[in-house]
């Protein structure tokens, strides 16, 4: 299955790192700056251009492979949920999440190989917060399903507006450039918004036990896609041609927003976790004078 480039768009991975990055602990920051700082930026905008490496490597002959990894199929037609032993029985977006997670926190690991699946691992937690993202092969995830927006804010390369864009393109993109054009607001300032909107809780009591909540993540993502990606407001099925109202694209943002903002919450946590796992161990093993406080007198 080919799925669209650019999940989220450019504009909505930089959301959910931008996210990130306000609720990155110094551990977290640590592994930024290790592995993906360049020296000259700063690990805000280091993190921001990671976000979206892996859609810009994907038809590339080397990375090639991972181009799967970037979108789950669920049964057509069968509004079931997200199953991981049907879904995942070889691999798929949430077992690519953690073995990449597993290598970025293994030091063995080649530096390069660690700095790819850092990389993988900011993208691809967005990605699966994008419900059309773990949706049907039949349309390739709203791809081959054209529709008519409310409102022409797709342009083509010579800036005219486009009259018909794909369902999966409306909530990659479009949906994103709604918001912002109602709020009058650039996509930091979306960001910041979102930033507003979290609390201290919302990371901290995110759950330690990584693979159930991917599952739960992507079966939320599967559940939404039936329930709102694929249908209108009427209820209705969507069909290609179909004029998509500004009552949907509302409800869409609604969610869009919340999907955003707990994918910008995710990152933070698993990055921060790996930094912790990786950093506060060596702040453990001495202090300032040198002395190594494992070692008993």
């Amino acid at each position: 299955m080919y799925i669209e480039t650019e999940a989220w768009g450019r504009e909505g991975h930089f959301i959910t790192t931008r996210i990130a990055h306000s609720l990155l602990t110094e551990y977290g920051q640590n592994l930024i700056t290790n592995l993906l700082a360049d020296g000259v930026n700063p690990i805000d905008q280091v993190i921001c251009e990671a976000s979206v490496w892996a859609d810009h490597v994907s038809d590339s002959r080397q990375y090639r492979w991972s181009k799967n990894l970037h979108y789950i199929n669920i049964p057509d037609g069968l509004c079931d949920g997200f199953r991981y032993d049907r879904e995942c029985s070889s691999n798929c977006t949430v077992s690519a999440i953690v073995k990449f997670a597993q290598i970025v926190e293994n030091v063995t690991y080649p530096r390069s190989e660690r700095i790819d699946s850092l990389r993988f691992l900011i993208h691809l937690i967005a990605d699966l917060y994008q419900p059309l993202h773990v949706s049907f092969a039949r349309d390739k995830g709203g791809s081959l399903l054209k529709v008519v927006p409310p409102t022409t804010l797709k342009r083509d390369r010579h800036g005219n507006p486009v009259a018909n864009i794909s369902l999966h393109s409306a909530w990659d993109t479009d949906i994103i450039q709604y918001m912002m054009q109602k709020g009058k607001i650039d996509w930091k300032q979306l960001a910041d918004k979102m930033i507003n909107s979290t609390s201290d809780a919302a990371i901290s009591g995110m759950p330690d036990d990584e693979l159930p909540f991917l599952v739960s993540v992507a079966n939320n993502s599967a559940n939404i896609t039936c329930s709102a990606g694929y249908v209108h407001e009427t209820g209705l099925w969507i069909n290609t041609g179909d004029h998509i109202s500004t009552d949907y694209y509302d409800r869409a943002a609604s969610i869009v927003y919340d999907q955003l903002t707990q994918a910008g919450l995710h990152i933070a946590r698993v990055i921060n976790s790996i930094g912790h796992t990786l950093y506060a161990e060596d702040e453990s093993m001495s202090d300032d004078s040198g002395y190594d406080s494992s070692i008993e007198a």
